[in-house]
């Protein structure tokens, strides 16, 4: 595993040593990525059956490896979809510093180096906005990013000085191995449970904590959506997984609260996407509706939900990062984000069409992708947990189906607005959206890469 870490490293920084330009540098990086990719793969399937391994502060099992595999193949697109402005030398080097903090993040086996790098992910993120944005209101959505963040991890730092001082240790090896949580049942440790998992909760985001994300989708570039939606997402689901059991016991009494609450959230969610006409916006509510019920899959605290959830992790950060990059191609073609100007689309691009088409039907859990199996074991979760959950899964895969079929209607027809030139797709757009599609297709074939034991 430090073998590993070690080589990424020097994968990394072998561009920079070699002293070459920049648009070559892209190149040699990607072919990197992919050689990096395919060595982790191999090692991973040799040790799998192993299920955890540790090392001092750095910890490995199934779920930081998937997560890890996902942040590098979401980096690599983001280097082939950057296209001809790959001559940036601060984009490189935001880009470099985002692989090293996602995989410690994803590797640390202390809580507070955990903290550390969750937190530090901020600032290339933010930087992204600001550097690469569209608007003059980037701004503004970067500073809703970082203090909504903030704001919401400043509680779980004093938590874990809390922890510190009443366990002597932040090892996650020995906090979820040891008889923790079996405290009395009164209202300060449910505020300390609160406390402990809301950072994540808004990271997610869940319903009411979630308005940095639409401004951050809509404001940031490509790359920095394909990031968001790909990869930062998914360390909310990450560091519930990691914390949630060691509240084991209070949340088998508290969840009936928080499952009902993020479930109404998820569906009004995925209510307001039909009320949108901006092309990133709808995609970035629609986040908020998939992550709703990935977080009630997890409080569950079941097999399947846990399950079900890092599947869907992987579903949604494949599925949304394709979205966010074919909505790119639309702006670029029609200088508007607004679905009351793009129409026609299937008069205009005949393989762009089969393939946004192609990728929507993934997003409503369509077989063979991942989506499908992550949600009905997500749902088999929810129902077991409790019946009555019945009805409101059935009003959320309605209206999910609704405002993607509203989303494919209003790009596909309708009468083609001539002012405006759609060029035909070149080969590097095309490339991206497949290598998006295959892996969410085709790694269903692999399911027990899946199985997460403690």
């Amino acid at each position: 595993m430090t073998m590993m870490l070690m080589m990424m490293i020097s994968l990394i920084m072998m561009p920079y040593i070699i002293n070459i330009q920049y648009k070559l540098m892209y190149m040699i990086m990607a072919f990197y990525y992919l050689i990096f990719i395919m060595l982790s793969f191999s090692e991973f399937y040799s040790f799998m059956n192993l299920k955890v391994v540790y090392h001092q502060l750095l910890s490995l099992d199934n779920l930081s490896y998937l997560l890890i595999m996902l942040s590098l193949w979401i980096l690599l697109l983001m280097l082939l979809s950057k296209g001809n402005n790959g001559d940036n030398k601060m984009y490189l080097n935001i880009h470099n510093i985002l692989i090293l903090l996602l995989s410690l993040t994803f590797l640390m086996n202390d809580y507070l180096m955990f903290y550390l790098c969750f937190e530090s992910i901020l600032i290339p993120i933010f930087m992204m906005i600001l550097g690469w944005g569209y608007q003059p209101e980037r701004i503004q959505a970067g500073l809703y990013m970082v203090l909504y963040t903030l704001f919401a991890s400043l509680p779980l730092l004093l938590s874990l000085f809390l922890f510190m001082s009443y366990f002597n240790s932040l090892f996650i090896s020995y906090l979820l191995f040891s008889n923790l949580f079996y405290l009395e049942y009164n209202w300060l440790i449910i505020m300390w449970m609160v406390v402990t998992m809301f950072a994540f909760l808004v990271k997610m985001p869940i319903y009411m904590f979630h308005l940095w994300l639409p401004k951050a989708h809509v404001e940031a570039p490509l790359v920095g959506s394909m990031l968001l939606a790909g990869v930062l997402l998914k360390l909310g689901g990450y560091g519930i997984i990691r914390m949630i059991f060691l509240f084991k016991c209070l949340y088998i009494n508290m969840s009936y609260y928080f499952i009902c609450f993020i479930m109404l959230g998820g569906i009004y969610s995925a209510l307001v996407c039909l009320n949108q006409t901006d092309l990133k916006m709808l995609i970035a509510y629609s986040s908020v509706a998939h992550m709703s019920i990935m977080t009630s899959g997890l409080l569950t605290l079941s097999y399947l939900g846990i399950q079900g959830g890092m599947m869907l992790m992987l579903g949604h950060g494949l599925c949304s990062s394709g979205l966010f990059f074919i909505g790119n191609i639309m702006y670029e073609r029609f200088n508007t984000r607004s679905m009351l100007v793009i129409k026609g689309l299937s008069n205009l691009s005949y393989l762009m069409n089969v393939l946004w088409f192609i990728m929507l039907v993934n997003n409503i859990s369509a077989p063979p992708s991942m989506n499908l199996f992550s949600e009905i074991s997500l749902f088999i979760s929810l129902l077991k947990w409790s019946f009555l959950m019945f009805v409101l899964l059935i009003i959320y895969m309605f209206i999910c189906s609704c405002y993607t079929l509203y989303l494919y209607y209003m790009t596909n027809h309708g009468k083609i607005n001539l002012s405006y030139s759609f060029n035909n797709n070149n080969l590097r757009e095309l490339i991206v959206v497949i290598l998006h599609l295959i892996p969410l297709n085709l790694y269903i074939m692999k399911s027990e890469i899946f199985y997460f034991i403690y």
